[in-house]
């Protein structure tokens, strides 16, 4: 596991060549301002990220987070196996850790979850990105109440996140190969890329 990783990519990076994949959890995007004007320059994503051996389904993920985390051999097998006793401290902070990686994939979308179809897997996606939109409309609405509905360069950014918000839910519900589905992604610093836009007109 590297910590901190500066990344330009989604939570999820599928490399054929090397027979690995990265997952990188955790991510935290900052927003980097120019020093003279104070506007924002650019967006850094930062990540944990994980290197899982191809095909990288949810176990293996989940056994790679395990292993970067408790690399002490016989005591992260006898803690998966629950030989010690299941009073013990080290136990029950282990069984939370797991459970937490499992509640973390789930909510990433990462790794192969074969108890879900075509249209549950759409339908979660549209509905992981509702949140994005109701952001994106509450930004534009308290820009709109500061600066008024004649900003030229406001309204064209908000014209700019209404067309995002269309091709992403058509492309959702275009969908028909499972696989392409599950891996698709909505990127974290794309989205922190049009909220920096939206800061000027909120001061």
């Amino acid at each position: 596991m590297q910590k901190n990783v500066q990344i330009n990519a989604d939570v999820f990076i599928e490399d054929l060549k090397t027979g690995h994949s990265y997952v990188n959890f955790d991510r935290r995007a900052e927003v980097v301002t120019d020093e003279q004007t104070g506007q924002p320059r650019n967006v850094i994503i930062t990540a944990e990220q994980y290197r899982v051996t191809n095909p990288a389904t949810r176990a293996r993920i989940i056994n790679a987070v395990i292993q970067a985390n408790y690399p002490d051999g016989e005591d992260t097998a006898a803690l998966r196996k629950g030989i010690v006793d299941a009073t013990n401290a080290e136990f029950i902070a282990f069984n939370n850790f797991v459970e937490a990686i499992k509640a973390k994939c789930a909510s990433e979308g990462v790794g192969e979850d074969i108890s879900l179809t075509l249209d549950q897997v759409k339908a979660k996606l549209l509905k992981e990105f509702s949140v994005t939109i109701n952001k994106f409309t509450l930004l534009a609405t308290r820009a709109r109440l500061i600066n008024g509905s004649g900003n030229a360069q406001l309204e064209g950014l908000i014209a700019y996140t209404n067309q995002v918000r269309e091709t992403t839910v058509t492309a959702i519900n275009s969908f028909s190969d499972l696989k392409v589905a599950q891996r698709f992604r909505i990127r974290a610093e794309d989205v922190a890329a049009i909220e920096a836009q939206f800061q000027p007109f909120l001061f």
